[in-house]
């Protein structure tokens, strides 16, 4: 246990984090208009060890289609994943559990999935990143409905 501990101190002691903030809007699909629902998101991200990284994200959606049954909401979740830097691009994908905090005709259930793909250009100096990514929530059919919500955005880190 003391040693699992040590590692884990060390570990935290070089972790590299970045303060995340994507903006954007859903994906068009057949019951409505690209960027009828708009998208933001604040994220800590930091380096575990390798290309591992680990995110903490709160965010939510506002959704003003007039679609009944759907609604704006929050959500709060946990991803793990990888993050590869080339130079001055980047790219990262993501998976992890959510927490939203309103059900509506796209997703039943509060407890969902969380996945993001991420790219986009980045400083070699000071780490910073401009780029997009796609985000999609769904509960993998554990809740009904499970249409899911997909969202394209802006994506811009600052490394601290």
């Amino acid at each position: 246990m003391k040693k699992i501990l040590f590692l884990l101190l060390i570990l935290a002691n070089h972790a590299q984090a970045d303060t995340i903030v994507k903006y954007g809007s859903n994906v068009q699909s057949e019951s409505e208009r690209l960027g009828s629902t708009k998208a933001i998101f604040l994220a800590y991200q930091e380096k575990v060890v390798g290309p591992i990284i680990t995110q903490y994200e709160f965010g939510g959606w506002f959704d003003n289609t007039g679609i009944e049954g759907r609604k704006s909401s929050a959500l709060l979740g946990i991803s793990w994943g990888v993050h590869a830097n080339a130079g001055y691009v980047f790219g990262q994908a993501l998976v992890g559990p959510a927490a939203i905090s309103d059900t509506d005709i796209n997703l039943g259930g509060h407890f969902q999935f969380n996945n993001d793909i991420a790219f986009g250009l980045r400083d070699p100096d000071t780490g910073g990143t401009v780029g997009f990514a796609y985000k999609h929530i769904s509960s993998a059919g554990i809740f009904k409905p499970n249409k899911g919500r997909d969202f394209l955005m802006f994506r811009v880190s600052i490394p601290w």
